[in-house]
């Protein structure tokens, strides 16, 4: 899509240039001055097909991807919180599951974000049941060496992930089906968390 963008771009930038050779050249011969004009009414009318063919494109990859809001640190030189990041992601399985399965994976590189979890960390599954999200974990998650600011960060992005879906207001994290104390010692996990927007800007 991005090779289309480019080239209609290109059209529309030669069409303007013929256009304007048209009309600021009086003495352009008739004959020289209806090929100009054919040329910017063909070039108008790639840029039309064009246009129509980026909407059906379009069309074609919102069917096939699903757009997930994942939460991810961004630390300055005074502050830690969480930032909320689009991320369009290929229609494959559970949501949920899949959502918590890029918030592993981690911020795009050059994004000036930092992960939440230990990237070796898996989702073993995740579950819904009277609007609670029960999300289950392989051993690494608890391998967090981030203090208690970067743990608490964890928890909320965790939280704030999956409530992002309809019919999930609460979070219960897991470690391989059981319920934990706590991630990594600072903070309590045995409760079902709720969203958190004091730590999102």
């Amino acid at each position: 899509m991005k090779r289309t963008h480019l080239r209609l771009l290109a059209i529309v930038v030669l069409s303007a240039t013929v256009a304007v050779a048209v009309a600021g050249c009086g003495f352009v011969p008739a004959s020289q001055a209806a090929d100009l004009q054919n040329r910017v009414t063909e070039l108008e009318k790639q840029v039309s097909d064009l246009t129509a063919q980026n909407k059906t494109l379009q069309t074609a990859l919102d069917q096939l991807t699903r757009p997930l809001t994942l939460y991810f640190v961004k630390n300055t030189p005074t502050e830690m919180y969480l930032t909320p990041v689009k991320r369009a992601v290929a229609k494959v399985g559970d949501p949920l599951k899949q959502a918590m399965e890029e918030l592993v994976k981690g911020p795009e590189a050059g994004g000036g974000l930092g992960p939440v979890l230990p990237a070796d960390t898996k989702v073993l599954g995740v579950t819904v049941k009277n609007d609670v999200a029960y999300v289950d974990f392989s051993p690494e998650v608890r391998r967090l060496n981030v203090g208690a600011r970067g743990e608490a960060l964890a928890l909320a992005a965790i939280a704030n992930t999956l409530t992002e879906f309809p019919g999930v207001k609460q979070v219960q994290i897991l470690v391989s089906g059981k319920v934990i104390d706590s991630l990594g010692g600072h903070f309590s996990a045995d409760r079902p968390l709720s969203r958190n927007e004091a730590v999102v800007k």
